[in-house]
C-alpha cells in the first residue's frame, strides 16, 4: 500500500507546485522595496538611508514577510496541492 502512494504521489508536478510557492512568496516580498515609500515620506526623520537605516530595513525586512506569507496563502488558495504531469494515467 505505501509503494502505491509513493508510485501515485510521483506522477505529480511536485517540483512545478513548489518552485510557484517560492515565486509568488518572492513577488509578494518585493512589494516590500516599494513599500518602504510610506515611512520614508512620512517619518524621514527615522526611516532613511542614512542614520536610520536600521530602521529603514527592519520595516522592509517585516513588509518583506508578511507580504511574501500573504502572497503565497493565495497561491495556496488557488493551486491547493499540485497538477498531475500529462499523460501519468491516473
Amino acid at each position: 500500500m505505501t509503494i502505491a502512494a509513493i508510485a501515485n504521489a510521483k506522477t505529480y508536478a511536485w517540483t512545478e507546485w513548489f518552485v510557484g510557492i517560492m515565486r509568488s512568496f518572492v513577488a509578494g516580498a518585493g512589494g516590500a522595496v516599494a513599500g518602504i515609500a510610506g515611512p520614508s515620506i512620512t517619518d524621514p526623520k527615522d526611516f532613511n538611508l542614512g542614520a536610520g537605516l536600521h530602521h529603514t530595513l527592519v520595516s522592509m525586512g517585516i513588509g518583506a514577510v508578511v507580504s511574501g506569507i500573504v502572497h503565497m496563502g493565495i497561491f495556496l488558495s488557488t493551486h491547493g496541492a499540485p497538477e498531475q504531469n500529462p499523460g501519468s494515467g491516473s
